[in-house]
């Protein structure tokens, strides 16, 4: 088995040999970026996206929507599902340093047809990364109920009419094994908020005890 891993690796290394996903410098280990490049991702501070005048919610992200990390999430574009994966071992160290916990993470879901274009949904990656790394479960209790128009042209009245009602509980998920669980949602991109409010509104009977937000960037 131990040399089975390492043909693997030294394969994996002569296809596609270890580089950082931004300056595309050579590495010596596979890691998302290279140490130049990880020191230029700008932290900043957590936000809480109001609900409604009785709930906001904290909005926690990597860094600033700006390189090196836009050019792991624009990647999803080109269907470069690795930078994804990258994206979700970035978020899991910020969030082990920042000591979030939680019960369930619940990656942002597509709509069937966007899920066919892409191939893949970037959320659903970064979740599973991070599910690993924190040792906490992924759950998919919302569906697209229909299909969304791409938010980015939009202002923020349009981008909220875009996903009102867009996600539907799954009724399988009612009932007492998710009430008073601490939930995470995630996502690759924060903007207006305008798509996880509506999410976490298709949430609230499931009676949670918390509702926080993770993403990789957030545009300042």
């Amino acid at each position: 088995m131990e040399i089975m891993r390492h043909f693997k690796e030294a394969v994996q290394n002569l296809i596609a040999p270890a580089h950082c996903s931004d300056c595309l410098r050579m590495l010596e280990e596979r890691v998302a970026l290279c140490d130049e490049c990880s020191a230029q991702i700008r932290p900043i501070v957590s936000v809480d996206l109001e609900i409604s005048k009785r709930l906001s919610v904290p909005v926690i992200a990597l860094g600033a929507y700006e390189p090196p990390l836009t050019t792991l999430i624009l990647a999803k574009r080109y269907r470069h599902h690795i930078s994804a994966h990258h994206l979700g071992e970035l978020l899991a160290r910020h969030l082990a340093a920042c000591t979030i916990t939680g019960d369930y993470l619940i990656p942002v879901p597509l709509h069937w047809r966007r899920y066919a274009e892409r191939g893949f949904n970037q959320a659903e990656i970064m979740a599973e990364q991070l599910g690993t790394k924190l040792n906490m479960s992924v759950i998919h209790p919302l569906r697209r109920g229909r299909h969304t128009a791409y938010q980015l042209h939009n202002n923020l009245d349009e981008r909220n009419k875009n996903v009102e009602g867009a996600f539907l509980l799954d009724e399988r998920y009612r009932g007492a094994d998710y009430q008073g669980k601490r939930l995470i949602i995630v996502d690759d991109v924060f903007t207006t908020g305008a798509t996880v409010r509506a999410m976490i509104k298709a949430l609230l009977p499931l009676q949670p005890a918390s509702i926080q937000v993770v993403v990789a960037a957030r545009v300042a």
